[in-house]
């Protein structure tokens, strides 16, 4: 851990920027290879305790999560997920409804539309921060048939989807995404002014992404380069030796002179 300086009799004093919830969050990644390991119970209802914690619309907590290991039904959630097979081997899928009806009482359309799906995103995000905690993966799956999935658990008009989660041990290590800098992303006071490194000095606005480095290629362009070299090189051994083993084969059938 880094820290922010020495108190005195020389102890160091932890630096709030780097504290448990900040490198949980940076240290989440979207988990698509999970281990044939079971996932305690005890853990997924933590998980879904965190996620009954997110902020929600007038407190309506219209989410209801729906726990799935059966495999039969894991198949047919994965189906539904326009044939993403590999989330079958997740452990553990949570399915996200959204009771729709309650939030259009209070909110109206604007309820029904945007406050449910933000409502939901917002306990995904906290059940995938405590999963990542408690040493599981985890991925937010979006892509689905909408209708395909309510019919699995034959659910109401108004009772819908909004996302599933997988969930499971993993020895699987994603490098950190690129991402574009901080610096491009911030307006201070107006919408697209720019700030340096230093904060805000001047109202001038972005020209253009290329102004302040949108994405981080000078960081990363080498480290991929090396990567798509190093595939390209596979694929090609791999020919080569297919190559140079049929014609082995040929010349091991060809008949003695």
């Amino acid at each position: 851990m880094s820290v922010e300086g020495e108190v005195r009799g020389g102890v160091a004093r932890p630096d709030p920027n780097d504290g448990p919830v900040i490198k949980t969050i940076k240290s989440r990644r979207s988990i698509r290879s999970y281990m044939d390991v079971p996932v305690e119970w005890d853990k997924i209802i933590t998980t879904i305790e965190a996620g009954m914690m997110a902020p929600n619309a007038g407190n309506l907590q219209i989410w209801r999560f729906v726990v799935v290991r059966n495999p039969d039904k894991k198949k047919q959630i994965t189906d539904a997920c326009l044939q993403q097979y590999w989330m079958e081997q997740a452990p553990v899928h949570i399915v996200i409804f959204a009771k729709l009806q309650k939030e259009e009482q209070y909110y109206g359309i604007r309820g029904k539309r945007l406050y449910s799906i933000q409502d939901c995103s917002m306990a995904a995000m906290n059940i995938m921060l405590a999963a990542q905690e408690l040493g599981l993966g985890t991925c937010f799956v979006s892509a689905f048939d909408e209708e395909a999935l309510s019919r699995i658990f034959g659910q109401q008009e108004d009772i819908r989807p909004q996302g599933v989660i997988t969930m499971g041990y993993t020895d699987d290590k994603p490098e950190i995404p690129l991402r574009y800098r901080v610096e491009s992303l911030i307006g201070v006071e107006n919408y697209g002014t720019a700030m340096n490194p230093e904060g805000y000095k001047g109202g001038g606005r972005i020209a253009s992404d290329t102004a302040i480095g949108t994405y981080r290629y000078a960081e990363g362009i080498s480290k991929y380069t090396q990567k798509a070299t190093e595939e390209i090189g596979k694929v090609t051994a791999r020919k080569r030796n297919n190559f140079l083993k049929k014609i082995l084969d040929q010349f091991k059938k060809k008949p003695k002179q």
